[in-house]
């Protein structure tokens, strides 16, 4: 076991019993709404062991699929940052993932990622983070359906290939890709 949860209120709302083993994707539903991203960072913290939880035991520390955001904007437009630059700072280049990468139409080493669309920004993040870790969590934040389908295509492979996934949705849409599906609770929640 990697990951498992006896339930909890975190930020006001019920995070359910569950668990993740080894080789595993889970969805865990934070549905849409003002509380996404706060509620989504408080459980990142949990699951990445940046806090703790006495009713969260997270065996195995998780990795979060950051999300790419130029934060100097003047910078950027003199400097802008490219693939080539962004996998020298963030990946393990001994990675078998980093080939897979450049199997996506479009990738090349001098590509600037600010004109990169949603769905190339997030599997470079994808394949960044599966260079370095086991366990990711990941959303699919700024992505339309068809890229997050391949999304999930890619994550299926990464779990197949002896991962372990937790996504944090927020639409209240399982996937049968997922081992097990979760929802939350609002804060006015009954046992």
């Amino acid at each position: 076991m990697i990951v498992e949860s006896k339930g909890f209120d975190l930020n006001g709302f019920w995070i359910p019993e569950f668990h993740l083993d080894k080789d595993e994707m889970i969805g865990i539903c934070l549905y849409s709404g003002a509380h996404f991203f706060d509620l989504e960072k408080s459980l990142v913290d949990l699951l990445t062991k940046k806090s703790t939880h006495k009713s969260l035991a997270v065996i195995q520390k998780f990795e979060f699929v950051e999300r790419f955001i130029e934060t100097n904007k003047l910078k950027s437009l003199f400097f802008t940052k490219t693939i080539e630059n962004y996998l020298d700072k963030h990946v393990n280049s001994d990675s078998i993932w980093i080939e897979k990468l450049f199997e996506i139409d479009g990738v090349q080493l001098e590509t600037r990622i600010n004109t990169l669309a949603g769905n190339y920004r997030k599997w470079l993040e994808l394949f960044a983070t599966f260079s370095t870790t086991n366990n990711i969590v990941f959303d699919m934040v700024g992505q339309d359906v068809l890229g997050a389908k391949k999304t999930l295509e890619y994550v299926k492979d990464f779990v197949d290939r002896g991962g372990s996934a937790i996504m944090l949705d927020n639409f209240d849409d399982p996937h049968s890709i997922f081992d097990r599906y979760y929802k939350l609770k609002n804060k006015n929640y009954t046992k």
